[in-house]
């Protein structure tokens, strides 16, 4: 599997991990933060099989009428040995699996690179839950920053909404080509790119 990216037509959210979250959040995310105050739900780090993150994303995609985003030999590659793979799950109280992000941590930043929501997350925000979660983890871990990673406003409103109303800010990253055989090797060298562009 080959790609290409090219850095100077991505536009990424980067979001600045600190003990304010909860007040730099908009009106949205503290509604939908509040509504989850008595929903019962268990938070899982690094459970997920390899297929259970693929069977997620294909309802995503199916519900959203998405294109394929991953293969699920793609996702095996990435899961497999990666000690900076972070993959966070919650379930509902009926044990079903309501949202999962997944994250690479280098140095002081969290890059977002897995994201799915099933069905039974829209019942309730589990999504928003989740992510507040893994940024009380990350804060407890001296992380810094969090890239949110390439979010097209028009095209996918409702993920720029949400990813944007964490208090995250708007920025371009100046443009460098760089072309592997793996995505995970891909994402490491643009991870590279991007923290030279932001110093």
């Amino acid at each position: 599997y080959s790609c290409r990216f090219n850095l100077s037509k991505n536009k990424n959210l980067l979001l600045k991990i600190n003990k304010d979250f909860e007040k730099q959040i908009n009106r949205s995310w503290k509604r939908q933060l509040k509504s989850m105050n008595k929903v019962k739900y268990e938070l899982e780090i690094n459970k997920l099989s390899a297929e259970e993150v693929y069977n997620s994303y294909v309802e995503t995609e199916k519900r959203k009428k998405l294109a394929s985003q991953y293969k699920l030999d793609e996702i095996k590659s990435i899961m497999h040995n990666n000690n900076n793979l972070k993959i966070f799950s919650i379930k509902n109280d009926r044990n079903e699996l309501c949202a999962l992000r997944g994250i690479y941590i280098l140095n002081e930043i969290a890059y977002d690179i897995f994201a799915a929501t099933t069905d039974c997350g829209l019942k309730h925000s589990f999504s928003h839950l989740l992510f507040s979660k893994i940024h009380d983890y990350l804060l407890n871990k001296n992380i810094k920053l969090f890239d949110f990673s390439g979010v097209d406003p028009i095209k996918n409103p409702g993920t720029y909404n949400f990813k944007k109303g964490t208090g995250a800010d708007y920025i371009d990253l100046q443009g460098e080509y760089e072309t592997t055989n793996l995505k995970i090797l891909t994402f490491v060298l643009s991870i590279y790119l991007f923290i030279k562009n932001i110093k």
